[in-house]
């Protein structure tokens, strides 16, 4: 078994935990939980779809896969923070966000990175959005002073999760067009580099959800 095998055996059993988590006794019925749960469902489909495309299909390019997804993966999570966040003015402008962003990553997709190549464009722009409506979050959990035991709250450790990941994105998507045409060999490194901010994700929500299961216990 070759190393890229292990990193998406560990990718499949991380998303199938967090799935797991989502579904038990009804919990997915809590909206944010079920925005999550369709976010997870949506990156087992990609996933799968991708490599059952190269290794049984033999197809060389899966690349179209993403650019369907990361439309999707941006909507879900703006979704997200528009019923997580409590200010009406950010609220509107997340979701005013969903379709320009949209529009760019259609076009972006037609004309710039087409579909048989990596759309870093597109993935920096929604992971720098993203960021921001992370930061935003942690910015008015501290404010508010609700939350007294971080740990303990759900929300938190998902907001995590969706903040190292996006990070982690932005900079290897950011850097990975270049190393593309000029260094291959660190352009592969890069690539795997995704799957520890993949597990980073995957371990927030897990962590996450379980902290709401006890909640609901």
């Amino acid at each position: 078994m070759q190393i890229d095998d292990i990193l998406d055996l560990g990718d499949f059993i991380l998303l199938f935990v967090a799935i797991g988590h989502c579904l038990y006794r009804g919990l997915w019925r809590i909206y944010y939980v079920r925005i999550i749960l369709i976010y997870l469902l949506s990156m087992l489909l990609t996933y799968g779809l991708a490599l059952c495309l190269v290794k049984v299909q033999h197809v060389k390019n899966n690349l179209f896969l993403f650019h369907i997804f990361k439309p999707l993966e941006y909507t879900l999570i703006s979704v997200l923070y528009c019923h997580i966040l409590k200010q009406v003015l950010i609220r509107r402008f997340i979701a005013w966000s969903v379709p320009v962003y949209l529009f760019i990553a259609v076009f972006l997709s037609v004309f710039v990175q087409k579909i048989t190549e990596d759309n870093a464009y597109a993935t920096v722009i929604a992971s720098l959005l993203i960021i921001i409506w992370a930061l935003l979050y942690f910015r008015e959990i501290m404010l508010s002073m609700e939350v007294h035991t971080l740990h303990r709250f759900a929300l938190f450790w998902i907001n995590v999760g969706i903040l190292f990941h996006f990070i982690g994105s932005l900079v290897i998507e950011g850097l990975f067009d270049y190393l593309i045409k000029h260094n291959m060999p660190l352009a592969m490194v890069f690539s795997r580099m995704e799957f520890i901010f993949d597990y980073i994700l995957l371990f927030a929500f897990i962590t996450g959800i379980y902290d709401q299961i006890r909640y609901e216990q």
